[in-house]
């Protein structure tokens, strides 16, 4: 539903009825007879009257038949002697134009439900994210942006509309410099991380925010859960950026919110700021968008959240270190539920440890709660901890509450498996996934 389109149908509605029940018209002042005198008096009464009554129909009087504009004439309409013009019908294309606030309109007509948005979209360019209506095109008072968010009564929707320029600068000395929205901010995240943009109501003022957290449904439960340009508060992946300055978070606190587009981003290290990705196909504003963006499965590079140095594991090597020459890992995030699926390939492992220490995986999200079934299949040849991989191949990722790591062990005694779990072997390696809850 465009709300643009059914307020123009609505105007053309009521135009046609106030055409159809116009009223007044001019008549006769008097008559003459053949041979009267024409008086001074008698014919300025009659001019008189007839101006009297054209004035009277010009100031408010209502019509009556067909009112004809020819050759692409406009109708204009303006609130003071012809400076200020407030409405129009464009005689050459039809489209009627209101130049005023239709935000009262749409408040009388039938609501966006939450989540649903009218004459929305994004742009990138220039190192600037901006919110546009539909086509690109600026927002303003004639073509607003309209989204439907819980109101701030519980269980109640209302409609709320942007009609002013909505935009986020990133890249170096940007609005979003200094935020690293939790990843390590020593090393650049040089893979597509998703970003979900929200409409928020606002305590005074309704505003537009973004966060890699894809179940927000509120701002955050207190200031330190939110940032604003200018700020560089933003440093776990659950904060909220609002896309404005100005406000008293304090006051932000808990307002309603709602998911209604996507975009992404990278981390660079150089003066610690995030450059946003060119927009593509899983971008935007819409449902689509945004399912989109939630199917997809994200590359995790090494050496974040824990890692150590170009690898996604973490171990305190001694005399022997551990080497895996060929590591991959991905994941993905259930925009729903909150749940993240980790899966992760170690294999060329050139050199075994020889220390007997941990091995820990940091992950792409921190685990909020112990998931039950995390288990990680173990392939090839060679032992783990002394025992055939073919007969007891399976390790567990055992992770607690608020861990931002998982230790591989044995599932059936749960034994620490160690860095020196495997012969040197190409042929070897260790495949698995971790399914637990993110968000």
């Amino acid at each position: 539903m465009n709300l643009k389109k059914l307020f123009t149908t609505a105007i053309a509605a009521v135009t046609l009825l106030w055409a159809a029940h116009a009223g007044a018209t001019c008549s006769n002042y008097t008559a003459y007879s053949d041979g009267q005198v024409l008086t001074a008096s008698s014919l300025n009464a009659l001019q008189t009257s007839y101006t009297n009554c054209v004035n009277a129909i010009l100031d408010g009087d209502t019509f009556t038949g067909d009112m004809n504009w020819h050759s692409g004439t406009d109708i204009k309409m303006y609130s003071d002697t012809g400076f200020t013009l407030k409405f129009q019908v464009d005689g050459a294309d039809g489209n009627i134009e209101t130049m005023g606030n239709i935000v009262a309109m749409t408040a009388q007509m039938d609501g966006l439900p939450a989540g649903e948005t009218s004459n929305c979209g994004i742009t990138y360019a220039s190192d600037t994210l901006t919110i546009t209506a539909e086509d690109g095109t600026a927002l303003s008072a004639t073509n607003p942006c309209c989204v439907g968010v819980p109101g701030a009564t519980a269980g109640q929707t209302g409609t709320v509309c942007f009609t002013a320029a909505v935009s986020s600068t990133f890249s170096t000395a940007s609005d979003t410099d200094g935020n690293t929205f939790g990843v390590t901010a020593t090393v650049s995240w040089a893979q597509d991380i998703g970003f979900y943009l929200y409409a928020c109501r606002g305590s005074a003022s309704n505003y537009w925010a973004f966060s890699r957290d894809p179940t927000k449904y509120e701002t955050g439960d207190a200031a330190g859960d939110m940032c604003q340009e200018g700020d560089e508060d933003c440093d776990t992946y659950t904060d909220l950026f609002i896309m404005t300055s100005g406000l008293t978070l304090a006051s932000e606190v808990d307002m309603p919110c709602t998911r209604v587009g996507a975009f992404r981003g990278q981390w660079d290290t150089t003066d610690d700021h995030w450059d946003a990705t060119a927009l593509g196909d899983s971008d935007g504003i819409g449902r689509d968008r945004v399912a989109t963006t939630c199917a997809t499965e994200w590359i995790y590079p090494a050496g974040q959240n824990g890692n150590q140095a170009g690898d996604l594991y973490n171990v305190a090597d001694g005399a022997t270190a551990l080497d895996v020459a060929d590591q991959s890992a991905v994941y993905k995030i259930d925009c729903d539920t909150g749940m993240v699926d980790f899966t992760f390939r170690f294999k060329d492992i050139d050199a075994a440890g020889a220390d007997g220490t941990a091995i820990y995986v940091y992950l792409p999200i921190p685990v909020v709660d112990t998931a039950a079934g995390n288990l990680i299949v173990w392939y090839g040849t060679g032992l783990i901890n002394g025992k055939d991989a073919n007969s007891t191949g399976q390790v567990v990722l055992a992770a607690s509450d608020g861990a931002a790591y998982a230790s591989m062990r044995m599932n059936d005694d749960i034994e620490q498996v160690d860095d020196n779990f495997v012969s040197i072997s190409a042929t070897q390696y260790v495949i698995g996934s971790l399914h637990y809850d993110g968000f």
